[in-house]
């Protein structure tokens, strides 16, 4: 983990494979997909993007899954975050 911001943790998410097409999927056209007002920034795994910016890992389910539209990345909240 690198600080981004000050008082802001960079915590990069995990890769996952790419996900049944029945299964929901958070993207967006532009970077980073979700802000907020939190303490944590999580990035692309793949780019290393910013894809959610001042969230708190309470405020994402760990089973959401995300898709970069910078690289296509898929990836999710990592263990423990």
């Amino acid at each position: 983990m690198a600080e981004d911001k000050p008082g802001r943790t960079m915590i990069t998410l995990e890769a996952v494979q790419p996900p049944r097409p029945s299964t929901p999927v958070l993207t967006s056209s532009t970077l980073p997909c979700v802000k907020g007002n939190g303490h944590r920034n999580y990035s692309c795994p793949g780019c290393k993007r910013v894809l959610l910016e001042g969230i708190e890992s309470n405020q994402i389910e760990r089973s959401a899954i995300f898709k970069c539209p910078q690289c296509g990345t898929f990836s999710r909240m990592p263990f423990g975050r």
